[in-house]
């Protein structure tokens, strides 16, 4: 009974994971009011789950063996990595500034992915499913506001991207809950009323879609429409036939679509967009760090530092050598780059491991269309095509890792003979009191170690208000503060022509993060910076940004 206890309190904890962190901001105290508020909300619901796991090892023990070896790897390359890369530790915990997508969030996230499998609960993944569709209700009418221009939110940027900082993390998500949403639309044992409320939520979101001018929403619908349909299909008589029609109808279908996305063929007016070209720059990038550093990566959350002297001749002067990035904008090749492909190896096993069990779930259906795994089905192949061109934004990427569990948790709750009778009887019992408090512990602990990014941030948002140097350099040395702080402090300083300042900001920016390029060029330009300075810093530039033209000399 302690352990279906246990598994009910882990399923209400994943049932607010999902919405709180797509949701969750902050604008009014943090200068990134998106990536460091949702890490909170990720890192301290992850340690309250596992603590409540660590209370009771029984749970874990009853998990498969291959997803916790999986698990276990995907850890053990991450702490390899953070030890080894050689990049700046606070960076491989907390993450880039705008991305945290660190330890703390990647350990976060296997937590969450393996407490979503021990639930092994339909109902739970049924509700699961259920919360990404109201979750996308908020962002919705968030969005419909911000289309009509009256966000009472003063963003630095008017554009509809909801409570995920970007149209193009708005489209994946609002495609999701689209697919989330069209096996129940399907299912005749779903009632008229939910039905209409369902077909409404998908129209609008489409429309959303189409007006961020993304095609990522597109693709996520489109990849989720054919899953389900072909699913749905194994349920009609004949299906063996109808299945193979329908593949080489979408077959027909990828040709045209591939051909737009190269920027040829009819459909390239629709489809094609300049993005793709720099995104295959970014690629390229990626692919090459993971080339040169195969074992460690770069460090997490570390592709920025080598972009430019990764990025080749070519990519730095197509447009201007200033066009970086700090992502590769592909999931996979970020993971290799920034880890190595060790990591990127036991981050695939997890993925063939979901694969698994959807394959063996779908051959146990006996041609029954089951509108719940149908929309864990496509929504999580939906979004690993999204993970293809896309970045792993917190709010969007919550959900991946909770349908990569739910798949394989899916499986084995069917195939269990003992699903548990005492699972409702457990939602209202009290945890036992070692639970309880190793609950709570965990939950302070994610919160505290989420904290310090969140603290630094806000401390630096309220000291640049106060104009008040002092605090202003305080709130850089905080821990938790991130390149990004003390380059716009040293920006900040150069503006002003406070010189001392700023070459005092970029020198410990360059000792922080020495392959930081805005400090090395500040202090190339600072006016008193001397000869010796400005030779080293000529010297740096050159080996970290070996094709850009203005440090040719």
């Amino acid at each position: 009974m302690v352990s279906e206890i246990l598994r009910s309190r882990l399923s209400q904890a994943l049932l607010i994971v999902g919405p709180l962190t797509s949701l969750v901001i902050n604008p009014w105290g943090n200068f990134d009011p998106i990536s460091v508020v949702k890490l909170t909300a990720i890192a301290s619901i992850a340690f309250l789950i596992l603590f409540l796991i660590l209370s009771n090892q029984k749970i874990l023990a009853e998990t498969d063996k291959s997803l916790k070896v999986a698990v276990g790897l995907f850890l053990t390359f991450l702490a390899t990595t953070f030890l080894f890369s050689g990049a700046p530790m606070n960076q491989q915990l907390w993450g880039m500034f705008g991305r945290n997508t660190g330890l703390l969030a990647y350990f976060s996230l296997s937590v969450i992915l393996l407490a979503t499998v021990i639930v092994s609960d339909v109902k739970f993944y049924s509700k699961l499913v259920r919360t990404l569709i109201l979750t996308g209700v908020p962002m919705t009418l968030y969005c419909l506001i911000q289309i009509s221009g009256n966000d009472p939110i003063g963003w630095s940027l008017f554009q509809t991207f909801g409570t995920l900082g970007n149209v193009n993390f708005l489209s994946a998500f609002l495609g999701l809950v689209c697919v989330a949403s069209l096996p129940f639309i399907l299912d005749s044992k779903t009632s008229r009323l939910s039905k209409v409320s369902l077909v409404a939520l998908l129209a609008v979101d489409i429309y959303i879609i189409q007006s961020t001018e993304s095609i990522q929403g597109i693709f996520v619908f489109g990849v989720g429409f054919v899953v389900i349909i072909f699913m749905k299909l194994k349920s009609a008589k004949l299906f063996n036939f109808q299945q193979l029609l329908f593949s080489l109808l979408i077959l027909l279908l990828a040709i045209p679509t591939a051909s737009g996305l190269a920027n040829k063929g009819p459909l390239a007016p629709y489809l094609f967009q300049n993005s793709i070209v720099l995104r295959t720059d970014y690629w390229h990038a990626g692919f090459q760090m993971t080339l040169d550093k195969p074992l460690f990566g770069v460090g997490l959350d570390s592709y920025g530092d080598w972009y430019r002297e990764s990025r080749g001749e070519i990519s730095t002067l197509r447009g201007s050598p200033d066009r970086t990035t700090n992502t590769a904008h592909n999931i996979f090749l970020d993971i290799s780059s920034n880890g190595g492909l060790p990591l990127l190896l036991a981050y695939l096993a997890l993925l063939l491991i979901a694969i698994r069990a959807g394959f063996r779930r779908y051959k146990a259906s006996e041609g029954v269309f089951d509108p719940v795994f149908a929309a864990i089905v496509a929504t999580w192949a939906g979004y690993q095509i999204q993970a293809l061109v896309s970045i792993n934004q917190l709010g969007v990427g919550i959900w991946g890792w909770l349908l990569t569990g739910a798949l394989i948790g899916y499986w084995k709750a069917n195939e269990s003979s003992k699903q548990s009778s005492n699972r409702k009887v457990a939602k209202n019992q009290l945890l036992p009191a070692y639970s309880a408090v190793m609950g709570i512990v965990g939950l302070g602990a994610g919160f505290l170690l989420a904290w310090f990014p969140l603290n630094a941030d806000s401390r630096y948002f309220s000291a640049t208000k106060s104009g008040d140097w002092a605090k202003v350099v305080q709130a850089v040395e905080s821990p938790g503060a991130t390149a990004w702080h003390l380059a716009r402090t040293a920006d900040s300083a150069y503006q002003s022509q406070a010189f001392d300042n700023a070459l005092s900001q970029a020198q410990k920016l360059v000792e922080k993060y020495p392959r930081d390029v805005f400090g090395w060029r500040l202090i190339l330009y600072l006016p008193n910076s001397t000869t010796e300075q400005k030779d080293q810093a000529l010297s740096r530039l050159q080996k970290l940004d070996p094709f850009n033209p203005e440090f040719a000399r």
